[in-house]
């Protein structure tokens, strides 16, 4: 909710925010009665395709974050 009275609605992947368009990571509506329509569009555009990139970035850049942070296996030498 914003102090005006308006909601923000973002959309997340995982613990990721997506970006809805470039720049764009929420969706303003002037009142929350009004949520309902851009939710039901949110999933209209995931149903056709249209977040398919932003989804595939975000979860490209997750394992790539998991990749970083994992701990080295440990390695025996054989004697």
């Amino acid at each position: 909710m914003s102090g005006a009275g308006g909601c923000y609605f973002q959309v997340w992947y995982g613990s990721k925010v997506l970006e809805l368009k470039p720049g764009m990571t929420a969706v303003q509506v002037a009142t929350k009665e009004e949520l309902p329509e851009v939710i039901r569009s949110v999933m209209k555009a995931v149903k056709f395709g249209e977040l398919d990139i932003q989804i595939e970035d975000v979860a490209e850049k997750g394992t790539a974050d998991l990749r970083l942070k994992a701990k080295p296996a440990l390695v025996m030498k054989a004697s």
